[in-house]
């Protein structure tokens, strides 16, 4: 219907959470019929990064996952994003300062779709 949807939490997400402790087979398996986004984009981040932005930005640290939980959870996504059958993926180095960020996001959302 041309709506734009943007979340944090979808398919990806469920597999690279759900398989920390299980086996990725299985869970890609009880999520088979899950809707696949049209584009999944990856910000990748380090832990330190991202523990360092938090820390500047202020507000309950207790909210967000341990750094050895996020590596992990690192690890997980960019093996996903590997994936042939999760749908179209890009990767966006997370790391520059916002401004290059938030540019090379809009090119990847504002490209003409390559499937």
């Amino acid at each position: 219907s041309g709506t734009w949807v943007l979340t944090d939490r979808y398919l990806i997400s469920s597999l690279a959470y759900q398989s920390l402790d299980n086996p990725l087979d299985w869970v890609m398996e009880l999520n088979a019929h899950a809707r696949r986004a049209d584009l999944n984009i990856l910000v990748r981040v380090s832990a330190e990064t991202a523990a360092l932005r938090r820390a500047k930005r202020g507000g309950p640290e207790e909210l967000f996952d341990a750094n050895d939980t996020q590596r992990r959870l690192a690890v997980a996504y960019d093996r996903l994003f590997q994936e042939s059958n999760v749908g179209l993926c890009h990767v966006i180095d997370g790391e520059p300062a916002f401004a290059e960020v938030a540019q090379a996001l809009e090119h990847v959302v504002n490209a003409p779709p390559s499937h």
